[in-house]
């Protein structure tokens, strides 16, 4: 919240568009949005998610959608830290692990559909971890997954947690119980109106960062040393510890059960597969390791992380009104300063006075002048449903935003071109020395080109 325009990427005006597109013409089947995917089938699996984004915009703006965004995962890491000090857990390493939670999957907690998924696997936590009786508390994750499948496709990792919750209550000899709880789960990603197509869809989402299909999506990329430093610094002292307290009599009393461990390994282990998945590892540690941190005595006694987690405590809620103040306040130019507002009104009359001019737009920008521009609707050449893609238009549309050999023929039909100057240098560059294309409008993150 303190600096809200890194909270807006181009998913959360996919999700406006989407929103827009089920409010006004119900669930989507194929696409209509775009000219290169137009036909194809589109299983909008998000379509809740995107929905609820477009309701709160509808009734406050960007602004309402912005306090929401805070809202879940303020919500998402309080339930995270009561449940780690009902366990017994101390302030200080509450306090620690939360921290380190956030900032391992900080990049992640943006305004889009998956931003409810945080909410949802915290949940999960909360209820699947152990208890000293038999609860039947766990099967209120039940309801959970069956939103969730309508809301983000991490739903499937949320089944898998339940699912494996579900094999050590058979391993405790609860099998009934803990087969049932498993075999709901495994139903549960299909309790959504586009149950037939989400095997194609999820093999589709499968498939974007296959080498084929040349499709930079960066969050799809894996952890790397040493920009991501701050994952395996984390992930091998948590590591380490978690070992320790689990091999030594010492560390009993804080020794976490083996199922929360395991959660916390696993989610550590998927962070290497892409950086994406790091969120789930954060929350992991939010919500399971302060147990295990109490077994080192500076953090368990120690005296300033003590009156830290105090202060936070007492400071925290003031820095948040802080923060949402100084959003209601912020100018709309400010608020989305990485988009090219001033692009709108030529967009616009261009739009208006061609009805045959399609436009081609770097992926960054598309659905935003989708959003802000609802004339382009069919006329816009594509977006960011990278999934829709065949192979041989992800490998064009590559060629083109980065001006690779050949980029001139690819969407020859679009008299427009909204180019992101950040990304797309070369093509930025090349359209201006282009013959008969003309630069009708630019600023410092784009420019927008139009044929003569």
């Amino acid at each position: 919240m303190v600096v809200p325009w890194r909270l807006i990427p181009t998913d959360t005006f996919l999700a406006l568009v989407c929103g827009r597109e089920i409010a006004q013409h119900g669930l989507p089947s194929v696409d209509t949005l775009a000219v290169v995917t137009q036909g194809h089938v589109w299983t909008d699996q998000q379509w809740l998610g995107q929905l609820a984004i477009y309701g709160v915009d509808r009734a406050g703006g960007l602004r309402a959608a912005l306090l929401l965004q805070a809202v879940v995962v303020v919500c998402t890491f309080a339930l995270c830290a009561r449940h780690a000090l009902l366990r017994g857990a101390s302030p200080a390493a509450t306090l620690v692990c939360g921290i380190a939670g956030f900032g391992v999957g900080a990049a992640s907690f943006t305004l889009r559909p998956q931003m409810f998924s945080l909410l949802a696997f915290a949940a999960l936590l909360v209820l699947l971890s152990e208890t000293k009786t038999p609860s039947r508390r766990m099967f209120w994750t039940l309801p959970i997954l069956v939103v969730w499948a309508n809301v983000h496709g991490a739903v499937v990792l949320g089944a898998m947690l339940v699912a494996l919750r579900g094999m050590f209550d058979v391993a405790a000899h609860k099998a009934a119980r803990g087969l049932a709880l498993a075999a709901l789960a495994a139903c549960t990603p299909f309790c959504t109106p586009y149950a037939r197509g989400l095997p194609r869809y999820f093999h589709d989402i499968g498939r974007l960062q296959d080498p084929a299909r040349d499709l930079p999506i960066l969050e799809w990329n894996r952890v790397a040393w040493p920009g991501d430093w701050p994952f395996f610094a984390i992930f091998a002292v948590m590591l380490g510890l978690f070992i320790v307290v689990h091999v030594t009599t010492a560390g009993k009393a804080h020794r976490p059960p083996l199922f929360e461990t395991l959660v916390v390994a696993l989610t550590g282990l998927g962070s290497w597969q892409a950086t994406r998945h790091l969120q789930w590892f954060g929350l992991a540690l939010a919500a399971y390791a302060p147990l295990a941190l109490d077994a080192v005595p500076a953090i368990r006694e120690g005296r300033v992380l003590g009156l830290v987690s105090s202060a936070m405590r007492a400071l925290g809620p003031l820095a948040l009104v802080i923060a949402l103040v100084r959003l209601v306040v912020m100018k709309d130019d400010d608020l989305e300063r990485s988009y090219p507002r001033g692009v709108l009104p030529l967009l616009e009359r261009e739009t208006s006075e061609h009805a045959d001019w399609h436009l081609a737009s770097s992926d960054h920008f598309a659905d935003w002048a989708l959003w802000n521009v609802p004339a382009l609707r069919g006329r816009i050449e594509a977006d960011v449903r990278f999934e829709l893609l065949d192979d041989d238009q992800a490998r064009a549309m590559m060629r083109f935003l980065f001006a690779r050999r050949g980029w001139e023929q690819v969407y020859p039909e679009a008299a427009m071109v909204l180019v992101s100057r950040k990304s797309h240098e070369d093509l930025d560059r090349k359209l201006e020395a282009m013959p008969g294309m003309h630069m009708l409008w630019e600023s410092p993150v784009g420019h927008l080109f139009v044929r003569m």
